[in-house]
C-alpha cells in the first residue's frame, strides 16, 4: 500500500481517508491485494472505482459567483491506491527506456527521431 497517500485530503466514496488506510495498513493490505488480484483476473474494475463525489470549492479571495468555483471530483481511495501502485510500477519499468531502445511502435516515429 502506498505510504504517501495524502492524509489531509477529503475522502471520496465510501468515505475512508488516507489516514484511515495508513492507520490500518496491516489489516487492509491483504484485502486490497486480493481485490487487485481479482481486478487483474477479471480485467474489469468494480463499479465503485468509477464513482466520485463532486464538490464545488470557491476559488480563494474571489467573490462567490458560480463561475468562481472549481469542481473537484473525490475518488474512491481504493482506486487511488491502485492508481498509485500502477504508477509506481510503470515508472520503475519505464525508467530505463529511451527512444533509441527500439520499443516504440512505428507510428511513434516522432519519438524515435528525437
Amino acid at each position: 500500500m502506498p505510504k504517501n497517500l495524502p492524509t489531509n485530503k477529503s475522502p471520496g466514496p465510501p468515505g475512508f481517508t488516507g489516514k484511515f488506510y495508513q492507520t490500518f495498513t496491516e489489516k487492509l493490505t491483504p484485502i486490497l491485494l486480493e481485490l487487485f488480484k481479482k481486478i487483474t483476473e477479471r480485467r474489469t474494475l468494480p463499479n465503485s472505482f468509477y464513482e466520485a463525489s463532486i464538490s464545488r470549492l470557491p476559488k480563494p479571495k474571489i467573490s462567490h459567483k458560480k463561475e468562481n468555483y472549481r469542481v473537484i471530483p473525490l475518488m474512491n481511495t481504493d482506486a487511488k491506491t491502485l492508481n498509485k501502485a500502477l504508477e509506481t510500477e510503470s515508472n520503475s519499468t519505464l525508467k530505463g527506456l529511451t527512444p533509441s531502445s527500439g520499443i516504440y511502435p512505428k507510428e511513434c516515429k516522432d519519438f524515435q527521431d528525437t
